[in-house]
């Protein structure tokens, strides 16, 4: 049941949602797959859906990188248990949303210790799956996030803006480097500024581009990154650069203003 959208790599997704399902009866794999693509046409939401029966498949994925936007998960998964589980998702993908489908209706409180995102029965998927959607659609936009789509073996991937911390050149490859890990894409730097957001990112230097978000200072020739990462920059850029800087914490500052006003 695997889904090949005509996806391109490098697109800006700011409403693109990689879910992963994860259930070991066939007949709620099927149920929940098939709400899922009717909220990706009624709401418009480009969706990348991934099933998975076990646990074991679903931490193969995970250990390879993956990223995901959610999840929807069954509380009992054969004689593994959703919630044990939840708490590895956890580990791995802190950002990542937890939905669990059950028919224990009594371990609803179980889920909210884990802050899960919603406790859907089984009995009510249609209505609640697609509420659930479109909250989670709702928030990303309200923190205006959006992704970096990267192909890899197993299809699409999505990173988050703000997840990237800098894009260098590795022969005719670009490897972006984030808190997570590397992902090479044959592709020049030149392409990757073009499809990354101009005010967020700059480049330091002929062979990296850094976001600006995770620049915590300046040590003589050098950047430092949040983890104490130093990115060289070169003496033609270093003043555009300081600038590119300014610019984007008082463009952060006016739109903090502008929030607490509302």
């Amino acid at each position: 049941m695997s889904e090949n959208q005509a996806y391109t790599e490098g697109q800006k997704l700011p409403g693109y949602l990689k879910i992963g399902i994860v259930d070991d009866e066939v007949y709620f794999q099927e149920q929940i797959y098939g709400i899922l693509k009717k909220c990706e046409k009624c709401l418009k939401i480009r969706m990348d859906i991934r099933i998975f029966s076990s646990a074991e498949e679903l931490m193969e994925s995970l250990n390879e990188k993956e990223i995901f936007t959610a999840f929807f998960l069954d509380y009992r998964l054969g004689d593994d248990n959703g919630f044990a589980l939840a708490e590895k998702i956890q580990a791995f993908l802190p950002d990542a949303f937890l939905i669990f489908v059950s028919s224990y209706s009594e371990k609803v409180f179980d889920a909210f210790r884990l802050k899960a995102f919603r406790f859907i029965p089984k009995t009510d998927m249609e209505k609640r799956i697609s509420e659930a959607i479109g909250s989670i659609y709702r928030e990303l936009e309200s923190v205006n996030t959006a992704y970096y789509v990267v192909a890899t073996g197993q299809g699409m991937e999505q990173i988050c803006f703000r997840d990237i911390l800098y894009v260098r050149k590795e022969g005719k490859y670009s490897v972006i480097v984030t808190k997570a890990g590397e992902r090479r894409v044959r592709k020049s730097l030149k392409e990757i500024s073009g499809e990354l957001r101009e005010n967020e990112f700059a480049y330091t230097a002929r062979d990296y581009i850094v976001n600006l978000e995770h620049i915590s200072g300046f040590s003589g020739n050098d950047v430092i990154l949040e983890d104490d990462c130093l990115i060289p920059v070169s003496r033609e850029r270093r003043k555009d650069l300081k600038q590119k800087i300014w610019d984007y914490y008082e463009q952060k500052r006016k739109e903090s203003k502008n929030r607490n006003k509302n």
